[in-house]
Order: C-alpha cells, then sequence, then structure tokens
C-alpha cells in the first residue's frame, strides 16, 4: 500500500531473496504466489497479519524467517514450495491451518513448538517429512485430521508422550493409541 503498512503482492518475476519493509503490519492473502525465482524472504515483527495461501507455488523458495509475533499459521500459506527444507514456526503458534505445508516434498523434518492446539486437515499432505517432533503436548484434532496421503502418526502401541522427544518418524507408521 502507499504508506507501506500493506503488502498487496509481489512482482512475479523477481528473484532471489526479499526483506520485507519493517513498516508493513500485514500481507495479503497470495501476495507471492507463483513467485518461482523467490528464494528467501524475511518477514519483520511488525507483520502481525498473514494471508492464506501466500507462497502458493514459489517452487524455488529455500526458507522464511517468520515473524515471532505470529500466532497462526494459515492455510495453504506454503503450499506447493518444493524446495522448502524447512520452517522455524514462532513459539507462539497455536493453529497451523489446513493445506499449511501440503506439497512440499523437500521438507524432511518439522518442530510443533509447545503452544500448538489444533493442526489444520492435509496440513502436511504428500510432504517428504519423515521426523515430526512435538516440544508440548500432542494437538488434540491431531489424530481426527488423519491424512492417507501423508499418514504421520504416533507409532502403534504409542500411550504416553514424552516432551521434547521424537514422537514420529516415518512416513507410514499407522494411527496413534493415546
Amino acid at each position: 500500500s502507499k504508506g507501506l503498512f500493506s503488502l498487496i503482492t509481489f512482482p512475479a518475476g523477481k528473484t532471489g531473496g526479499f526483506i520485507v519493509p519493517s513498516t508493513v503490519t500485514s500481507i495479503a492473502d497470495v501476495a507471492f504466489r507463483k513467485c518461482t525465482g523467490l528464494t528467501y524472504v524475511a518477514i519483520p515483527n511488525t507483520v502481525t497479519n498473514l494471508g492464506y495461501g501466500l507462497f502458493v507455488d514459489c517452487t524455488a523458495l529455500v526458507d522464511v524467517s517468520l515473524p515471532s509475533s505470529l500466532t497462526s499459521i494459515p492455510d495453504d500459506i506454503f503450499g506447493n514450495c518444493t524446495s522448502l527444507a524447512g520452517v522455524a514456526l514462532p513459539n507462539g503458534i497455536t493453529n497451523i491451518g489446513s493445506g499449511a505445508f501440503a506439497d512440499c516434498s523437500n521438507m524432511i523434518s518439522m518442530t510443533i513448538p509447545s503452544a500448538v492446539t489444533s493442526v489444520g486437515f492435509s496440513s502436511f499432505a504428500r510432504s517428504g517429512l519423515q521426523k515430526v517432533y512435538f516440544l508440548g503436548a500432542l494437538p488434540s484434532n491431531w489424530i481426527s485430521n488423519y491424512d492417507p496421503d501423508n499418514p504421520i502418526m504416533f507409532p502403534p502401541g504409542v500411550s504416553e508422550y514424552l516432551p521434547s522427544k521424537l514422537i514420529v518418524t516415518g512416513k507410514q507408521i499407522g494411527r496413534a493409541h493415546v
């Protein structure tokens, strides 16, 4: 926007990294969509609102620095970001939206902060995830959002949760028994 408070769209032809100006407080839905040459984005702590589908189809995107003030990962934010290796989720995140990391085939591990209480349906569908670390309690809807395309769950027979330990490993390990 003219006052640099909102980032509405980013030119799809730009390549390399981008640092969002510190005057920005909001980034619109699909603002970076199909920016196939974008490799890195740093979002400052001044940003408190991220739109859904923000980085959909940013196939060269390798890393994103999210603001520590963020409390929710929007739906479809990283959909089909096939080069994305990982994202450090801020500690205050309580919700991971539906399809947030769907089709992120290069992402092999994820650490879920202890504040997360909800994980949307197909959040990690068709991703490359092999390991998920829970730093807090297992989100209450994790099992109810079972995704047959990417069934990353507790191993069969697990009945106890140990904080800060590897809980989930492997691609198809069955449903949890908690």
